[in-house]
Parts: C-alpha cells; structure tokens; sequence
C-alpha cells in the first residue's frame, strides 16, 4: 500500500447489508481521539468494530442490524 493518509476499511456484507470499502482519513480518526464532531465516516468505521466484537459469530445477527447513511443517501 502506497504510504498515504487513507486507508481503505472493508466493510462486511453482515454489517450494513453490502460489502463495500470505507475510506477514512487521519484527520478523521483524530477527530475520534481528540473527542470532537465526528464524521459519517468514523461513525461507520466504528460500527463495523462493534459489528465484530458483539455480534460477528454469535445469535446477535438475528437480532441487531444496522444501516449505513453512506450506502443509503
């Protein structure tokens, strides 16, 4: 990968319905650490971690789902 300031996060199927690639830059992750207005972006990259951690291989797929203002404008 080219030495850059965005990465590409692949977004599951599972998680939003579609698999896609999310870009995010490091400005946006630093809005993250530095507690400030966060972006749609960051927000999706952050479901896609909880999407992993809770519901990812477990019964929690049948009952949680989540949509992506991205995928859906």
């Amino acid at each position: 990968m080219e030495n850059t300031d965005t990465r590409q996060i692949t977004m599951d199927e599972g998680i939003f319905g579609e698999q896609y690639e999310q870009d995010i830059i490091k400005e946006q992750l630093n809005e993250f650490f530095e507690n400030t207005e966060i972006s749609v972006s960051v927000v999706c990259v952050y479901i896609r971690y909880l999407y992993e951690k809770f519901v990812h291989d477990s019964d929690f797929t049948r009952k949680f789902s989540f949509l992506s203002a991205i995928a859906y404008p």
